[in-house]
């Protein structure tokens, strides 16, 4: 299990990984627990399975960079981003079974894919649904005006009494303590 949440980061590092998946004799299930975007997106196509979570996202653009240098060395570097951006679009195509065309062009656009999208375009192979709970506290005694929705309930209803008593004492014998101190300390007793 690969839990994946990052905004990306270095290309080549990011295709190690990867590789590093693929190649593995382990069942790779990625997880995608906030978002993939970038180079992280590549990392959760190593999956056998990609779970992106019900308020996930996926990201996928053409690579990009940060150069200087004379004219020439600038087409260079832009060559060299054609060609780490064909190579990522053929990573989403194999996964996906989009065409080539549609992943380019998505990659073009810096396309956000919400849970359902990914899901939908091959980008993962499930959602994980976020947890449905409904909230209920067991307060403390000493809180006076807690909302209905939050109030023990009647299993609760005699530890909460139990509890309240227990701060009471606890409380009468806090305050016992403090004035026994300050009795000390003005020399009385």
């Amino acid at each position: 299990d690969v839990r994946i949440n990052s905004y990306g980061g270095d290309v080549f590092d990011g295709i190690a990984i990867y590789q590093q998946l693929v190649q593995s004799k382990a069942r790779v299930t990625t997880h995608i627990d906030g978002i993939a975007a970038s180079i992280a997106s590549i990392i959760a196509m190593a999956g056998k399975e990609i779970k992106i979570a019900e308020a996930g996202w996926m990201m996928i653009h053409d690579a990009w960079g940060i150069f200087a240098g004379n004219a020439q060395a600038l087409r260079e570097n832009a060559d060299r981003l054609d060609a780490v951006s064909k190579q990522l679009a053929g990573i989403y195509v194999a996964r996906t079974k989009k065409k080539d065309e549609d992943i380019v062009n998505w990659m073009a656009q810096e396309k956000w894919f919400d849970s359902k999208e990914a899901v939908a375009n091959g980008f993962a192979t499930s959602v994980s649904e976020n947890l449905r709970m409904a909230a209920h506290a067991a307060p403390p005694g000493h809180f006076r005006h807690v909302p209905k929705v939050l109030a023990p309930r009647n299993e609760s209803q005699t530890y909460n009494a139990d509890v309240r008593a227990e701060l009471a004492r606890t409380r009468d014998d806090l305050e016992r303590r403090r004035r026994t101190r300050t009795l000390m300390s003005r020399g009385v007793g």
